[in-house]
């Protein structure tokens, strides 16, 4: 064996010792550059930077709250995915895989993930301050204080943007849900000032790291139009006899934007079904109204949300009502499909009531 094959055989062993050394003296320490224990593996600071799976170590709670939630199922939601042809349709991609928020700035539309799509928006979407956003080109995350870089290696700096209508604005103003919300009073500072984190990240005690204890934090799991009893939070609904007549109402009286918001598959239906005194139906329901955004390229469709704090409200006198009605079943669907046939999946029923007539 040649002098230079032995020297080259010393120094790659003096090599490979030394960062075993370095690696296991970094692991010792616990040095934030290191990488997070993920099952028994340490997994490197870069990882961190693509894969939200690897929050869960030291997260698990708020991991848990986000993996139950529909920023998660984003991008395989099944809705989605038929809106989209399968995502054939790229501009949905990068609201429903996105990319950092904060990569090009809070202003524009994030840039779609190639990676890691199943997670949808997951936690680096909304926390994740990549390297190329940062002057020192050292990723960070987004956080509610500062903090020294723990032991996924990323230090947490205090983002006031961060749970306000700014970082959700890249996505959530791509159907104008953050201008309805401008638009409102919770968008002025005072007493009824409310942010969309004040509405759907409920503010509740739980520990938001593994071994910290129990404090007030932002729950992730973060509940709208799936959610039938939110929904019904944000509406007073009203079918009853007025005189007559059969009056029906429904009043945006909480939801800070226009109802229903986002999507324009979504559509809410009102209907009533005219009965007799046995409750046997007088012929096909009626449909009363429908609240829905057409998609841009259908004619002859009006918008017809119902903007924040005003009422929608119809009166059927009696010689409307069909004759021999002594009942109005009147029920209100919510609709993830707007065209028939909508299978039970894509509808829930919000509200139902029989009103007796005269």
């Amino acid at each position: 064996m040649s002098w230079r094959v032995l020297l080259a055989i010393t120094l790659l062993g003096a090599f490979v010792a030394a960062i075993a050394f370095l690696d296991q003296g970094a692991a010792e320490r616990g040095d934030a550059g290191y990488g997070v224990p993920i099952n028994g593996e340490r997994i490197p600071p870069a990882a961190m930077t693509v894969d939200a799976t690897t929050c869960q170590e030291c997260h698990p709670e708020i991991y848990a709250q986000w993996a139950s939630s529909q920023h998660h199922h984003a991008y395989l939601n099944p809705d989605v995915r038929e809106t989209s042809a399968d995502h054939t349709n790229q501009n949905c991609i990068p609201c429903h895989a996105p990319r950092p928020v904060f990569e090009l700035g809070l202003e524009s539309m994030p840039r779609s993930r190639s990676t890691h799509r199943e997670q949808g928006v997951s936690c680096l979407s909304c926390h994740l301050i990549p390297g190329s956003a940062a002057a020192d080109g050292q990723p960070r995350l987004a956080g509610s204080r500062d903090l020294p870089a723990g032991t996924c290696g990323l230090p947490v700096v205090k983002t006031p943007s961060l749970g306000t209508y700014r970082s959700c604005e890249p996505c959530h103003n791509q159907h104008e849900t953050t201008n309805q919300w401008k638009e409102t009073a919770y968008a002025s500072e005072g007493p009824a000032f409310r942010s969309c984190a004040d509405c759907h990240m409920e503010r509740r005690e739980f520990s938001i790291a593994k071994g910290s204890a129990p404090r007030l934090a932002w729950d992730h799991k973060m509940p709208g139009s799936h959610a039938r009893e939110f929904i019904l939070s944000a509406l007073d609904i009203e079918a009853r006899l007025d005189g007559s007549s059969l009056y029906v109402a429904v009043t945006n009286a909480r939801a800070g934007h226009h109802f229903p918001t986002e999507e324009r598959s979504r559509a809410v239906d009102v209907k009533v079904e005219w009965q007799d005194a046995e409750g046997r139906a007088l012929g096909e329901p009626q449909q009363l109204y429908r609240f829905r955004d057409p998609y841009r390229g259908e004619q002859g469709i009006t918008r017809t949300l119902l903007p924040h704090g005003q009422t929608w409200s119809q009166t059927i006198e009696k010689g409307a009502q069909p004759a021999g009605a002594k009942k109005a079943r009147v029920w209100i669907d919510y609709l993830r499909k707007p065209y028939e046939p909508v299978p039970d999946t894509h509808r829930f029923r919000l509200f139902e009531r029989t009103v007796e007539l005269p």
